[in-house]
């Protein structure tokens, strides 16, 4: 995994003009866009992920929603992140859920680890990257995949 993560931060580093020139974004604000979970042999879902976070000097803080829809019902769950940012890098987890639905046959899983790359795409600032839920007591994979993110303009 972090062989794709460093992969990730080369295509960025190159694609995105003068990285290094930046100054540190501040990561507060409104992110959505869509998470891909990869079950493997080239299947996967997207579902809708969204982060709402407060960036005090890299000290992330926040609340992730996320929302799946499965045979036509939309299901939701909300979640507390805590954090770091630096220049380019986000790295954040999902402590615990607020509020969720009850899924059918599942339940969810918080992401134990999301790295996430900052860049400018189109004027738009962007969070990509990976997540990994870790392991259940049972020493399984509950899943990793990976994280498209815009940032949402202020309302007005």
């Amino acid at each position: 995994m972090n062989l794709r993560l460093l992969l990730i931060f080369l295509a960025a580093t190159l694609l995105t003009p003068s990285v290094f020139g930046q100054k540190k974004p501040n990561f507060s604000g409104r992110w959505w866009g869509k998470a891909t979970v990869d079950y493997g042999f080239g299947s996967h879902d997207d579902f809708e992920y969204e982060l709402q976070l407060e960036d005090k000097n890299g000290i992330i803080t926040g609340i992730s929603t996320t929302t799946l829809i499965i045979r036509g019902q939309r299901y939701t769950a909300k979640a507390e992140i805590v954090g770091k940012g630096n220049k380019t890098l986000l790295i954040c987890r999902e402590t615990h859920n607020i509020t969720e639905d009850r899924l059918p046959e599942s339940s969810w899983v918080p992401f134990e680890k999301m790295e996430l790359i900052f860049r400018i795409d189109n004027d738009t600032p962007t969070l990509e990257g990976l997540y990994d839920c870790g392991k259940s007591p049972e020493g399984r994979n509950q899943g990793n995949g990976r994280l498209l993110l815009r940032k949402k303009p202020p309302q007005a």
